[in-house]
């Protein structure tokens, strides 16, 4: 008993000791994580060694494809899933190659286009996977060679936004593409623990040109938001730039060109002043910029999300700033 209670206290102190030094050097979150090391083998295939290199297959003087190559300790025939992960912020792109391996045939190519990488230089993480799906070997934070003189199929190199009017919110990307291409381009805005998003398709020529996506008033005005939007990320083809991009102050009542609900405030109603509440007060304060008749709809839930009641109300509204209860 004594021999455990000892290690238990051991076990505290070095707790306490790990938490003290991550708070004195603060680091966050991400840097807590990214300090494990995930590594992981469990005696079936080891990796003894891996590189990353770039080739040019179709002889066009550069280079457009990457590959990953994975050389294994493997002594007897068998059949793995080897998958790497290519991780940069926010972007992860995985690909992943099933294969036969022997003792004279040990080693893998999982390969990428060279369009979609996030830069020059990343991050890779290696899984092999066996015929049981069964995890047996993992290794994390391999660091890439610094690329160059390589395809990188479209780049923005510059991202701006601005106001048409108080119609819509538009985004100017300047792009710089290697090919002509007709392809989706998205952009997503975050706010609020929120998000919106737009996808046009766009026409792209072969070099650097500015294309735009327009939010429309309705869809900024539904996000009943003060500030600064963040151009989270914006998505050509199946290629996603990072970006954490603040834009500049929108207030969501400027685009407003129909009716909308400004505010909602809910209270308790003691009618009989006996310090008990008999009724809950929803106050909905509407502006309305077309006089017409109007329904409201809501559903009201317990704390627990346990549905409570559907209320819905038809009024006629001429234009003015309104406040409708509902008990």
């Amino acid at each position: 008993m004594k021999s455990q209670i000892s290690t238990g206290i051991l076990y505290l102190i070095a707790l306490f000791a790990c938490i003290s030094n991550v708070s004195a050097t603060n680091m966050t979150i991400q840097d807590l994580i990214n300090s494990y090391d995930y590594s992981y083998y469990d005696g079936t295939l080891n990796v003894t060694s891996q590189g990353d290199f770039m080739i040019d297959k179709d002889n066009d003087g550069m280079n457009e494809t990457l590959i990953i190559n994975i050389s294994t300790d493997a002594s007897a025939a068998g059949t793995y899933r080897f998958i790497v992960d290519i991780a940069d912020a926010d972007i992860i792109l995985v690909n992943e190659t099933s294969k036969t391996i022997n003792s004279t045939d040990k080693s893998v190519n999982v390969t990428f286009s060279s369009e979609l990488l996030p830069k020059s230089k990343f991050n890779y993480s290696i899984k092999i996977y066996n015929n049981n799906d069964n995890l047996i070997f993992r290794k994390s934070g391999i660091e890439s060679q610094i690329y160059e003189n390589w395809n990188a199929g479209t780049n923005i190199t510059r991202l701006i936004d601005e106001n048409m009017n108080n119609n819509s919110l538009r985004i100017n990307l300047t792009v710089d593409s290697t090919q002509a291409i007709t392809t989706n381009v998205t952009v997503i805005f975050s706010y609020n623990s929120s998000t919106i998003s737009k996808t046009e398709e766009k026409v792209l020529g072969n070099g650097l040109q500015t294309i735009s996506v327009n939010f429309d008033n309705e869809t900024i005005k539904s996000t009943h938001y003060v500030g600064n939007f963040t151009i989270d990320s914006v998505i050509i083809g199946s290629k996603i730039f990072d970006f954490n991009q603040n834009t500049s102050v929108y207030n969501y009542e400027n685009f407003a060109k129909t009716s909308y609900i400004r505010s909602i405030k809910d209270g308790r109603i003691d009618t009989n002043a006996n310090n008990l509440s008999e009724f809950l007060e929803i106050n909905f304060t509407i502006n309305v910029t077309e006089a017409a008749t109007y329904n409201i709809t809501y559903d009201l839930y317990d704390e627990f999300d346990n549905f409570v009641i559907s209320v819905n109300q038809t009024q006629l509204w001429l234009t003015a700033q309104k406040y409708i209860k509902q008990r």
